[in-house]
């Protein structure tokens, strides 16, 4: 048979000398044996069923998860697009370069470049070895290349876009840049960075 638990009893504890304290601060609680063993049993038993639980998906914890790894995605992938970027205009318009080339360059440089931010201050490096990653990076990268220099090359044919023409050869960029971004995220966040279980 289980026994209620009994209220507490006040107790009063001394005052410090020189300092005058709560009513509150001044008492202690004080249970019965029993009382204190049944709510010490009940505190063991809380805590044996407390275990770290991982939020479930489209809660908030994994949506919040998600944001700031899109957020810091979008950080690196800054940095890496405005060195692409710039290769590409100062290779292709500048030097007058083919454009398949100063693109080819252009995406080799980013492509480093989000390599070791992405793994670092991204995904915060998976579960797999740096082996896996690398050659699962180098696979996504690899297929992303042919689809974004797919692209490009594509939209240059269409427009007629000659070498130096700086403004079409800008919004090219942007369309095939942008195809490449939306499926490099997708896929570096599900195959080559898995979340840490």
């Amino acid at each position: 048979m289980v026994e209620p638990l009994r209220s507490p009893v006040r107790v009063p504890r001394p005052a410090p000398s020189g300092r005058s304290r709560s009513r509150a601060d001044r008492e202690v609680s004080v249970l019965p044996a029993d009382a204190a063993s049944a709510q010490s049993g009940q505190a063991a038993q809380s805590a044996e069923q407390a275990q770290p639980v991982e939020p479930a998906a489209g809660t908030p914890g994994k949506r919040s998860r998600l944001l700031d790894q899109i957020a810091r995605f979008v950080a690196v992938g800054a940095g890496c697009t405005l060195l692409d970027y710039g290769s590409y205009i100062a290779l292709g318009v500048v030097l007058g370069w083919p454009y398949w080339l100063a693109k080819t360059i252009a995406f080799c440089l980013g492509t480093i470049a989000s390599y070791l931010g992405n793994r670092r201050f991204t995904f915060r490096a998976g579960k797999r070895g740096p082996r896996a990653e690398v050659g699962g990076f180098v696979v996504l990268y690899g297929a992303t290349f042919a689809a974004n220099l797919g692209c490009n090359q594509l939209l240059l044919q269409i427009t007629g876009t000659g070498a130096g023409e700086f403004w079409p050869a800008t919004l090219i960029w942007i369309v095939a840049q942008t195809t490449g971004t939306v499926i490099n995220f997708v896929l570096l966040r599900t195959f080559v960075f898995p979340e840490r279980s």
